[in-house]
């Protein structure tokens, strides 16, 4: 996105005038119907838009047969990445069988309730297979400890791309999701697979595997059996896996190590939330107090600057950089200022950071 910046100062005005053109209902969405309409208006326009969006819009028609889908939509962001061309990829959903097949008859002797299987699963894309095991790896797709997946199921595309996704395990996820914290019944591989979901697509995975837990949590052979799957399910290496990889919790500790009172950070409001800048204005105990700039609704120019408090550190990423602050603060819940230029919103494609072209915390951030 910098590099098209640079390239083409406007591109992102007129990208916003197409979007809020084809949103005929103002719900912030556009369906695949509509994204066809504008694209092949921009391909076939000889004046008035850009080289950009001219070949996104011929790369998304040529592709709309492999990727028709009548149900899909398209927010804003989806709809940048695609006119600039980012490739889509599809997003998988392995569901393997941890109890061999024996679910469905034992389950409503030991468990109370019938069930097509006990669900491990693990999140294909990009030709990789990515899971949770007390590490959080990334192997050949049906190459897992786990054996041949029983169910495959589609759950969309996605414009993120394999060294994004890398970088949010590595900087967000491998310190919540490790040997310590596993957990079958709370904190398992499916939780894992959900927030990997909502961050590639922001949606949830089925309630048929997200919601399983919570059914068999009360039952006494699910107490029985915990302290076993968590060490069974919980204590993998990467050891004797082809092409496999595993994030490294150390590193990830270390990455916190470096923020302190003035560091340049990225973090999420939200679970699968877009992440937006900011500086840390205080931090201790896995903690720290963030100040961001905080855009007005609606789209209109302008926002103001708000202050943080309790955000976790799995939730932040270092940019390594830093204001002139050199002392801690306290946050307070907000902070209006009238003096601030008003900003010029540069939004990005899922998975990247939304910061603004104006001069944040004493440094020009784009």
């Amino acid at each position: 996105l910098r590099q098209v910046i640079q390239k083409d100062k406007s591109i992102l005005s007129r990208l916003l005038r197409l979007f809020e053109e084809a949103d005929d209902d103002n719900d912030a969405e556009i369906s695949a119907e509509e994204m066809a309409r504008v694209c092949r208006r921009v391909a076939s326009s000889a004046s008035g838009v850009g080289g950009f969006e001219v070949k996104g819009s011929l790369a998304y028609l040529s592709r709309q047969g492999e990727h028709a889908d009548d149900d899909l939509s398209y927010n804003y962001f989806d709809f940048v990445a695609e006119l600039l061309g980012r490739e889509r990829h599809e997003v998988k959903l392995f569901q393997y069988d941890i109890s061999g097949g024996r679910a469905w008859w034992g389950a409503p002797l030991l468990l109370g309730q019938q069930m097509d299987g006990l669900w491990h699963t693990g999140i294909v894309v990009y030709d990789k297979e990515y899971w949770y095991g007390g590490k959080l790896f990334e192997s050949t797709p049906g190459m897992t400890p786990f054996g041949v997946p029983v169910k495959e199921i589609v759950l969309g595309y996605t414009v993120v791309t394999q060294d994004e996704l890398w970088d949010f395990l590595v900087s967000e996820l491998a310190r919540e999701f490790t040997v310590e914290t596993y957990d079958v019944l709370t904190h398992n591989c499916n939780c894992f697979t959900d927030e990997v979901t909502q961050f590639l697509l922001a949606q949830h995975i089925p309630d048929e595997v997200r919601l399983q837990p919570e059914k068999v949590m009360d039952s006494m052979a699910a107490r029985a059996f915990r302290p076993v799957l968590n060490r069974w399910l919980g204590g993998f290496n990467v050891e004797g896996m082809d092409k496999a990889r595993a994030t490294d919790k150390q590193a990830a500790e270390e990455l916190w190590g470096c923020v302190d009172a003035g560091s340049l950070v990225t973090f999420s409001r939200m679970d699968g939330g877009r992440p937006v800048a900011a500086e840390v204005l205080y931090k201790e105990d896995g903690i720290c107090e963030l100040r961001y700039w905080e855009p007005n609704v609606c789209g209109d120019i302008g926002g103001q600057l708000v202050e943080g408090r309790g955000i976790p550190k799995t939730q932040i990423k270092p940019l390594h950089r830093r204001t002139t602050r050199s002392k801690p603060r306290r946050a307070v819940n907000v902070i209006p200022d009238q003096d601030l230029p008003h900003p010029k919103l540069l939004d990005s494609a899922p998975g990247s950071c939304s910061v603004f072209g104006f001069n944040l915390f004493g440094l020009q951030v784009f």
